[in-house]
């Protein structure tokens, strides 16, 4: 199943898929997405929690082994696996496709990729994943929708900015989600008046 990042709070809400992999070149909005499906799966019970960084000497075997091995500390894990490129090469693609086809009950599979086409969308292994669970496709903010982006950001952290005051940040962070969000973080601890003008 292939869903947008707004989508995700409502699908943690109603169930727990088995495989998550969340897809893009954001990587605030790619951070914030682990975060919740992490979060939703230890409200569910899986308490603990391994994190691979796949880089091209990365050990895809000992993947396996540690998938299959039971927990010391409790019978749910999460194998957060994060692949900077997207491309885990044949050995992981052959890995990842086995452990979401043979998904193991007490262990929730979590990848991350860092960038992201639609070309990779049709590799074997992501839709093997995404036929297992759930697919969270993370696509670029556009210039012309980043206005939008931090109106609604600044809206859900409770502040009241004038059009102008989003017009200025969003040409301020030239593009840049992550900077964008840590202004908003800034406005939020200067307290007082939500209502945020130009000045």
């Amino acid at each position: 199943m292939s869903i947008r990042p707004e989508q995700l709070p409502g699908a943690l809400a109603s169930s727990l898929a088995p495989v998550y992999l969340i897809a893009g070149s954001e990587p605030l909005l790619v951070q914030e997405c682990r975060d919740q499906v992490i979060q939703a799966a230890q409200a569910r019970g899986f308490t603990e929690r391994s994190v691979h960084e796949a880089s091209a000497r990365f050990d895809w075997n000992q993947l396996s082994e540690e998938s299959a091995a039971p927990s010391l500390f409790s019978s749910q894990k999460i194998l957060d696996i994060r692949l900077p490129t997207g491309k885990p090469g044949k050995e992981g693609a052959k890995t990842l496709g086995e452990m979401a086809s043979e998904a193991d009950p007490d262990v929730l599979l979590l990848v991350s990729c860092g960038d992201w086409s639609g070309a990779m969308r049709k590799l074997k292994w992501t839709g093997t994943l995404a036929a297992a669970g759930v697919l969270v496709e993370i696509w670029p903010v556009k210039p012309n929708e980043l206005p939008g982006w931090i109106r609604n950001r600044m809206a859900a952290a409770g502040l009241d900015p004038e059009p102008e005051a989003v017009s200025l940040l969003a040409e301020l962070v030239e593009g840049n989600l992550l900077a964008a969000q840590q202004e908003i973080q800034k406005l939020l601890l200067v307290g007082g008046d939500p209502h945020v003008t130009v000045d």
